[in-house]
């Protein structure tokens, strides 16, 4: 190729002295590229005006150091739809400037990346374009697993963005606010099979009444979380008087002449979402003239008005003790009685022992995911972390999605989160689904850049198969014998991540540009 461009994004001017752009340009202008611009923020409306005006239709590729192109690569190659050019797109923030506090050393990894992808592009040949098979319609409908508050309010949203929805759950009885997606169709059973691929997933779901298979283009994950309780520290004898996190409502209309403990993070650390319910429980318990006893060590109240309540709590009336060694608990008739001593108080230098009668403890909550999510993860190809909840594909970039296309999270599957949470992140999924209809055109269609296989050096080692996080790489198998003759790359499947390339050992995979 004769004309190959070179732009560097400063990103502000914050990259600037850190990778020595200056001297990144002179460098890249000295090997012949040209032209050679630094632009401060190439993704802004007049950063991509720049790139028409000074590129398109005027190189024949385009080397693009900036950030991410998980973040903007689709919007820059939107520059060049009239006139199609080569493009490389080069992470020198995220890959170089934000991983080593070395300024040296990233401009040089900045430079190196920089100049590899410019060679390689100078050394490219020209290479059969994608074959342009049709892909099937997308089925513009969405299955939410999991009847919860994050799913229910998921389902709400895309109902009125004017999406069929189906909720399928094992539950037949729903929570509260499932008015607001009454136009919901239901599905009551188990997931036992996840076929198919973005656009066009099919569910096989095992109800009273059978195998039920549904057609469906996103599918949102909305299962929520297992709310076991930790009595470690309880005697046998007092745990028909302990209360489980998710017991707290039975405390409404109990009898408490004494009071209630309620016992944190003593043994184990707890989320946030424990917390808020333990300070709005005791904050209504207060109402009602009940004694209040919270045992904590560490307070995480940061979660939204957590500090407001904590503050609201102690002017209530609420007695929080921070234990040292571990608190004893005894029966007594009709109750407990607590013995701890409170490093927040002293008596004559020491911790002072404080004795506390109550009626009713409510154990630590224990989150883990709820029975079934492995095999649910198992069915759709997703990840699950150590703990076992599922996890999302980069949290801060693209929160809610998971590493397969068409298929998002919401709520507790990812972790314990609160109710208010819970319902934010649902509102949020679904404006990510209405948002993966809308940008992937009438048939799901993946990025511009996917991965292709040569058929006639693929050795059929699955290699791809196994490495591909994205599931993008299929096999057709017949009486034990291979169909096709190579692997095949799923069209509205594929990231164009990448690791299928890197990873094939018989060299046969390669990223291509799918342009006419």
């Amino acid at each position: 190729m004769k004309n190959i461009g070179v732009v560097i994004c400063d990103c502000g001017g914050t990259l600037a002295g850190k990778l020595a752009t200056s001297s990144l340009k002179d460098a890249m202008a000295a090997r012949g590229a040209s032209p050679v611009e630094i632009h401060s923020r190439l993704c802004a409306p007049e950063g991509l005006d720049f790139l028409k005006e000074r590129f398109s239709g005027k190189s024949d590729a385009l080397v693009i150091g900036a950030c991410a192109p998980r973040l903007y690569e689709s919007l820059f190659r939107s520059c060049f739809e009239e006139s199609p050019s080569r493009l490389s797109h080069i992470s020198i923030r995220e890959h170089c400037a934000w991983v080593t506090a070395d300024n040296a050393l990233a401009a040089s990894k900045a430079l190196h990346l920089v100049c590899r992808a410019y060679g390689a592009i100078e050394k490219d040949v020209p290479r059969e374009p994608l074959p342009a098979a049709p892909l099937p319609a997308a089925t513009r409908e969405v299955a939410v697993i999991g009847a919860g508050i994050a799913g229910i309010s998921a389902a709400s949203l895309l109902l009125k963005m004017g999406y069929p929805v189906t909720l399928v759950d094992e539950s037949e009885t729903l929570p509260p606010g499932v008015g607001e997606a009454a136009g919901a169709a239901r599905l009551i059973g188990t997931i036992e099979g996840i076929e198919g691929q973005a656009g066009n997933y099919r569910l096989t779901v095992s109800t009273r009444e059978g195998a039920v298979e549904k057609k469906t283009g996103a599918m949102l994950i909305a299962t929520g979380f297992d709310k076991s309780s930790d009595l470690t520290g309880f005697p046998p004898e007092l745990h028909p008087r302990i209360l489980g996190a998710a017991g707290l409502e039975s405390l409404q209309g109990a009898s408490c002449p004494r009071g209630v403990i309620f016992v944190t993070d003593i043994y184990r650390d707890m989320p946030p979402c424990f917390y808020r319910k333990v300070l709005e429980a005791s904050l209504d318990l207060r109402k009602k003239d009940i004694n209040v006893t919270v045992l904590y060590r560490n307070m995480r109240v940061t979660f939204e008005n957590g500090e407001r309540l904590y503050r609201e709590a102690r002017e209530k009336g609420v007695l929080f003790l921070r234990p040292g060694p571990a608190p004893v608990m005894k029966a007594m008739e009709g109750g407990m009685e607590l013995f701890v001593e409170d490093t927040l108080t002293s008596v004559g230098g020491r911790p002072a022992m404080v004795r506390v009668a109550a009626d009713y403890a409510v154990a630590p909550l224990v989150p883990g995911p709820l029975k079934g999510a492995s095999d649910l993860a198992a069915m759709a190809g997703l990840g699950c972390d150590e703990s076992g909840f599922f996890q999302q594909d980069n949290g801060s970039i693209l929160p809610g999605r998971a590493n397969r296309r068409g298929i998002f999270f919401a709520g507790g599957c990812r972790g314990p989160v609160d109710g208010t949470r819970a319902r934010q992140e649902g509102y949020s999924a679904a404006c990510a689904i209405h948002a993966f209809f809308i940008g992937c055109g009438d048939n799901c269609e993946a990025p511009a850049v996917k991965a292709q296989v040569a058929p006639g050096l693929c050795a059929l080692c699955l290699t791809c198969v196994r490495t591909c996080p994205h599931k993008a790489v299929e096999v057709a198998f017949g009486d034990g014998e291979a169909v096709a003759p190579a692997a095949r790359v799923c069209r509205e499947a594929c990231e164009g991540c990448g690791i299928c390339v890197v990873e094939c050992p018989a060299a046969a995979i390669s990223l291509e540009e799918d342009r006419p």
